[in-house]
């Protein structure tokens, strides 16, 4: 089988990234063959000797969408694949490059985020702070979520309201979505997509060789962990103002991430006065994240957008530590409230704090939540299970395909 496997980044900038390049060298494993098309930071991109790859430019718009038609074209002619699986493409690929590609070729989606569901990017309904329930659409402007407060915001927003729309025309099209948590299955229902087309495929925890299970007994650990990017809807802002709360107790911060949000994160931290007390560690290579979560004493999810999944906290429960999160999202399909951490409604960050301070205060607790995490986790470790499934999928589209035409 021949699979073009479609993503805005082509290197470790995420959870989605890592899960794109492990499933990629998976099903390589297994003697498929793999194409990659992708359309973000072309000269950061991976080089395979074993992989045809491809690069276009970003085409956010539809306009530049329609200029690029011919050379995405060509390039699925010459891959000339048996099935097309496109990954992350909302605000990098044009929705009319993916209308092109469901027209040539078997084509399916693994929904990773929920850029395709919201204009604010954030499922945020700004007058209440609230979680969004609404499907996207004109309603997001009738009900004041988006409005024309900023300088040329009217052509803008309508232009943004027309993509995201030809956006969610093209998603009804695709024969199978996959999904990785119930939350997200209910929201692709809710903007007009037949149950029948979503298919949930959990997420797998890609356990690196390199990663170790195991500390040498030491004082008791007092840091806070958080991994993943450093941008504002990761709630790294939110981060720093919990972080303030906790008072009367030692303790230590670790950031670690890259994003667009870290040069106002580190003024944030200057202004609190924490600056001695969080490092913003930069970016660690996946496989060197042991060391950090080993020697962590509670890890932190403060996401302040439905979390499609978060499969940090999956990590974390590898290691046998206790998370503490903002009910959002998917979180709670794997965080139970009380069992291997803290789930807190969002956006409490007095209880967050709290949350997180008990955990510091009562290691037997952190521990007990440690334990059955490390039980629980165990259902998201087989990796052949999953990809297994996930080829049971590409089969079925490909003959589902045959049967349209």
């Amino acid at each position: 089988m021949r699979i073009l496997q479609v993503h805005d980044h082509y290197l470790p900038w995420g959870g989605a990234e890592v899960y794109f390049t492990d499933i990629i060298n998976s099903l390589e494993e297994r003697g498929l063959e793999i194409a990659v098309l992708y359309s973000a930071m072309k000269d950061n991109g991976y080089k395979s000797s074993r992989r045809k790859e491809y690069f276009i430019p970003p085409s956010p718009g539809l306009l530049r969408g329609l200029s690029l038609i011919k050379e995405v074209r060509k390039i699925v002619d010459e891959v000339n694949p048996d099935i097309i699986h496109i990954h992350g493409f909302h605000g990098y690929t044009s929705p009319l490059v993916i209308r092109e590609m469901i027209r040539m070729r078997p084509t399916i989606h693994t929904a990773h985020d929920i850029m395709a569901f919201c204009l604010n990017r954030k499922k945020i309904y700004n007058p209440e702070d609230n979680i969004c329930k609404r499907p996207v659409g004109w309603g997001c402007l009738t009900s004041g979520c988006i409005g024309f407060s900023e300088k040329g915001s009217i052509i803008s927003t309508l232009k943004n309201i027309i993509i995201q729309n030809t956006e969610m025309r093209q998603y009804r099209k695709l024969i199978k979505i996959i999904v990785a948590s119930k939350y997200m299955r209910d929201e692709l229902v809710r903007n007009g997509v037949s149950i029948e087309n979503i298919e949930i495929l959990y997420y797998y925890l890609n356990v690196e060789n390199d990663w170790f299970d195991w500390r040498e007994k030491e004082e008791k650990s007092n840091i806070i962990l958080y991994v993943g990017r450093i941008e504002k809807n990761k709630g790294v802002g939110e981060l720093i103002d919990i972080l303030s709360l906790i008072q009367d107790i030692q303790w230590r911060a670790k950031i670690i991430g890259y994003g667009s949000y870290e040069c106002e994160a580190r003024k944030k931290i200057d202004a609190v006065g924490l600056s001695s007390k969080i490092d913003l560690v930069g970016h660690i290579q996946h496989s060197n994240l042991s060391q950090y979560y080993n020697e962590a004493a509670v890890v932190v999810v403060p996401s302040i957008y439905p979390e499609p999944f978060g499969l940090i906290g999956i990590e974390a429960m590898y290691f046998g530590k206790p998370v503490v999160s903002f009910d959002v999202g998917g979180i709670s399909e794997w965080l139970k409230d009380g069992e291997n951490g803290f789930l807190v409604k969002f956006p409490d960050k007095k209880q967050f704090a709290e949350r997180i301070k008990l955990l510091l205060e009562d290691s037997s607790l952190a521990e007990k939540f440690g334990r059955n995490g490390k039980e629980m986790v165990k259902r998201f470790i087989n990796k052949d299970e999953h990809v297994d499934r996930l080829l049971k999928i590409y089969n079925n589209v490909i003959e589902e395909w045959k049967y349209r035409k």
